[in-house]
């Protein structure tokens, strides 16, 4: 693993294996060879090279307000300045620190300057002394661009360079792979070759023009660029630990330290300041066709790094609720969010603070982010296209149900769109028991019942209604019986006084079932048990049982006597008279009818009085409970006897001679007695009491 010297301020961006610290130096961060920048990333530069310049003058104004030392670098091949700037807070600059073991990142399969990117590959493993790196660094003023590096040992033909790539290149694979990006027009390698067994150098700079490395240097020195290696040993910076392969522990023998610069803005090369990777490398001679073998590479601090943008999905029941999250951001990069399919900017850009940055709110659809350093004005678009999708979230129906108060349970279900598995939440009334997790229960409490659906990635919610109706109270009152042929009529209110019929409609029926209708309830004329329902417009309902009696006729039938006429002379006396008289009244009878029968015209009735005669007219009626009457008359009748008549003879005055003797006096006398005689009466009779002739 590498290890890396930069500035906090710059925000220069490292992988997960790099590591920041602050020391008395600056910030320290343990970078990674193996790990910065090895996913492709494509990057958007500036639109025109004149933007080249804009920025250039944005770093220098940070360069200007980041206070840092006066300490310039000058090109001499002496690293003492590049400790001091290195040491001193603020500006863009980094320096590696290479690894001289078999944990070195070394070029392999014979990789070389004049390839193709796509065509270096590398591996893990321990480069040769004299090609071995040890440190690696660079420093950005605004407009020129310094670098250097160093080699463990200085025998020996090889070369040092440093590739100006304005590509962003990373490493792919592990421990071992390619690498991504590619060669721009432009690109520039500057190195030191090192011949006559390494004692001598020399230094040039070339350019990759027209997809290929034109092997023609660039003549030395320009007024965009120049290079230097130490000349006689130096002193290295105490803090880089240098140890020559030969010599002093501190101290750079001859041709050891390779240092340069390029000027981005001169006409020379016209380069963008938005570089995207500085790339270390030796190789085994000063032949540009040589293989590579040590490589050091990071990144330009002006780009903005390279992120991973992560678009959600969201439930179309939540419309516009997606969000796109990037996990990192670094300061002074601002983040704009672009719609991929209008190129329009969505939202506010975001200013980067080293923590995550989410978009919210989003509809479906294609976004990417523009990533602008605001010094630089260096751009690299993010993430294009990163989705927002929408998922379309279940819908779900719950029955509304109604039941009477006095009916069972009703089941309340929920029904999902589309089928599958899902989980429920129910709300339930105050007093209902909540079922938990269930599509269906059943349920007796009146209200609303609510449930949200889940599938685990979607919710929907629905709810239904249980109306508990009201039960209408029937009381039914057996109507009076009635004597045919009087009907009863059962739709009488008064049958169903007392009643809570909850506006609910009356029916008549002759089962307990309700299902065979009574015809004419009005006018019922046979007794029996028949049945009353009433019926809400809920269609709740009670029935009960109500009793009619209708008595069939029963005719009377009234009896009286024979009208009686008699004489008073047929009675002994009065007593005889009343005997009769009450034996004839014994002939009125009544019986039959309905009920009790009532009998009238036999009260305060005397008997005719035997001497006075008479007769008694008795008119005998009977009535029964349904009113009903039959009535008859006779006449018991005394004929009085007639008067007592006495008749008597004329009084006789005979003389005494006229009679022959007492015998024929006696005779005569007898004989005018005779004359006394009595009618009329009842069997008169006559007394002459004692007399004599």
């Amino acid at each position: 693993m590498k290890n890396t010297t930069f500035l906090k301020f710059l925000e220069f961006p490292c992988s997960e294996d790099c590591v920041v610290s602050r020391g008395e130096n600056g910030f320290k961060l343990d970078f990674s060879k193996a790990n910065a920048l090895d996913s492709s990333y494509s990057a958007t530069k500036s639109t025109t090279k004149n933007k080249g310049m804009i920025s250039i003058l944005m770093l220098l104004i940070l360069f200007l307000f980041s206070n840092i030392s006066t300490a310039q670098i000058t090109l001499d091949g002496n690293p003492s300045d590049w400790g001091t700037l290195l040491a001193s807070p603020g500006g863009i600059k980094a320096r590696i620190t290479d690894p001289i073991d078999s944990t070195d990142d070394i070029w392999t399969l014979g990789s070389k300057d004049i390839q193709p990117i796509n065509q270096w590959a590398w591996t893990t493993n321990g480069a040769n002394d004299k090609n071995n790196m040890a440190n690696v660094g660079y420093y950005f003023d605004g407009s020129k661009l310094y670098f250097f590096a160093d080699r463990r040992a200085n025998n020996g033909d090889s070369a040092i360079g440093f590739w100006i790539l304005q590509d962003s290149v990373g490493k792919l694979g592990v421990t071992s792979g390619g690498f991504s990006g590619q060669h721009v027009e432009g690109d520039i390698l500057m190195i030191s070759h090192f011949v006559n067994g390494g004692a001598v150098a020399d230094i040039n700079a070339y350019r990759w023009t027209n997809g290929a490395l034109d092997p023609t240097p660039i003549p030395l020195p320009t007024s965009g660029l120049d290079a230097r290696v130490n000349v006689g040993t130096v002193n290295s910076p105490p803090s880089w630990n240098y140890v020559p392969k030969f010599g002093d522990p501190g101290t750079y023998p001859d041709s050891s330290f390779f240092e340069g610069f390029i000027d981005l803005s001169s006409i020379n090369f016209n380069l963008s300041v938005c570089l995207g990777t500085f790339l270390a490398e030796t190789r085994q001679s000063q032949s540009l066709t040589a293989s590579l073998e040590d490589l050091a590479r990071g990144r330009f601090g002006s780009v903005p790094e390279p992120k991973t943008l992560v678009g959600s999905s969201f439930c179309s029941s939540v419309p516009n609720s997606g969000t796109i999250t990037m996990a990192s951001s670094e300061t002074l990069v601002s983040y704009q969010l672009v719609n991929n399919s209008n190129d329009a900017n969505v939202q506010v850009a975001q200013l980067g603070n080293g923590g995550t940055i989410t978009w919210s709110n989003l509809p479906a659809g294609s976004y990417y982010v523009i990533a602008t350093n605001t010094l630089s004005e260096c751009q690299i678009e993010i993430g294009r296209p990163t989705l927002v999708t929408i998922i379309d979230s279940p819908t779900v129906t719950v029955n509304s149900p109604s039941k009477c108060a006095n009916d069972p349970a009703v089941t309340i279900t929920a029904t999902p769109s589309p089928s599958g598995t899902y989980t429920y939440t129910w709300t339930v009334p105050l007093g209902a028991n909540n079922p938990g997790n269930v599509a269906s229960f059943n349920a007796t409490v009146a209200g609303s019942y609510s449930v949200s659906v889940s599938n685990g990635t979607c919710s929907g919610s629905g709810s239904g209604t249980l109306t508990v109706n009201p039960n209408p109270t029937l009381v039914t009152n057996n109507p009076a019986p009635v004597c045919a042929p009087l009907t009863v009529d059962l739709t009488l209110p008064a049958v169903t006084s007392g009643s809570d019929l909850q506006g609910g409609t009356l029916s008549y029926w002759t089962n307990a079932e309700a299902t065979i209708p009574l015809n004419n309830p009005s006018a019922i004329s046979a007794s029996g048990t028949y049945y009353i329902k009433v019926t809400t417009s809920a269609n709740c309902a009670d029935i009960k049982p109500v009793t009619v009696t209708v008595i069939p006729v029963i005719p009377i039938v009234i009896n009286c006597p024979q009208n009686s006429s008699t004489s008073a002379c047929a009675y002994a006396d009065q007593a005889a008279v009343v005997t009769a008289f009450n034996n004839w009244l014994a002939g009125f009878t009544a019986s039959g009818g309905n009920g009790t029968l009532v009998t009238s015209g036999l009260q305060n009735l005397s008997a005719p009085n035997l001497c006075a005669g008479g007769s008694v007219t008795v008119n005998f009626s009977a009535s029964d409970d349904c009113g009903k009457q039959a009535s008859c008359s006779a006449t018991f009748t005394i004929t009085a006897a007639p008067a007592v008549t006495v008749t008597s003879p004329d009084s006789s005055s005979t003389s005494a001679c006229a009679y022959a003797d007492q015998a024929a006096v006696n005779a005569a006398f007898a004989s005018w007695l005779g004359g006394f005689t009595v009618s009329g009466g009842c069997a008169p009779s006559g007394s002459y009491g004692q007399v004599s002739a």
